[in-house]
């Protein structure tokens, strides 16, 4: 008898497992995948609407197109006839492609590359050069063109409130190409705009640039068609 209670206790343990196996076994397998990233709305620098399709591949692998629109940008104006920090116009798409590896559990890896191209109107004090080697500032209002390729790693988890509706959060690090350049400015030729400590500058600043990038974020996607 004192051998029964514990061989019972194992039996109701192997068929709660078992059940929990069959329970994963059975769940459907929904292939596509229709998602948004809710916190791209509110990019401090470049505000975008986001959304994207998701596909599996095989078993713990799959494939995602994002296109995301940009319409508003953060921007500090030098000119004092203007509120501080406007939100201005802004227009410009990112098309991103994701491929994802999933682990046993919901975590994956995921590796990406992403295109952008945005355009919008900004203005800052420009110093001009002078034929005797003297400067003398202009504040110049211009447009903003930018475009950048970048590519990326990630590492997410997925929620999974019910059988279609899923929540991913994840982080990554990567590398991006950028070209700066102006249009429109009415600011004389070899002119330079004024160097100022803040993330306005870094961000517009005109030119080619080799930078890391910084990912994070939250997905939250409905599935569909088994």
């Amino acid at each position: 008898m004192k051998y029964l209670f514990p061989f019972i206790c194992i039996l109701i343990s192997c068929n709660l497992f078992s059940q929990k196996i069959r329970k994963e076994i059975s769940r459907p397998a929904y292939k596509n995948a229709f998602y948004i990233r809710p916190l791209n709305a509110v990019d401090i620098s470049h505000a975008n609407i986001a959304i994207g399709y998701e596909r599996m591949l095989k078993d713990r692998k799959f494939l995602s197109l994002t296109g995301s629109y940009h319409y508003a940008n953060l921007y500090e104006s030098r000119d004092p006839n203007f509120l501080t920090i406007p939100m201005i116009p802004t227009e410009g798409i990112t098309l991103e492609l994701e491929h994802k590896w999933f682990q046993k559990s919901l975590f994956y890896y995921a590796a990406s590359i992403s295109a952008r191209t945005i355009r919008y109107q900004a203005n800052n004090i420009f110093i001009n050069p002078r034929p005797d080697g003297s400067s003398f500032e202009t504040l110049d209002f211009f447009n903003v063109k930018k475009q950048w390729l970048e590519a990326s790693g990630k590492i997410g988890w997925r929620i999974r409130p019910s059988d279609r509706l899923f929540l991913d959060f994840y982080l990554g690090l990567g590398i991006r190409y950028k070209h700066t350049w102006y249009t429109e400015t009415e600011s004389r030729e070899g002119a330079s705009i004024e160097k100022t400590n803040n993330i306005y500058y870094y961000r517009d600043r005109p030119g080619h640039f080799l930078l890391p990038a910084v990912k994070g974020g939250i997905t939250f996607g409905y599935k569909f068609s088994k």
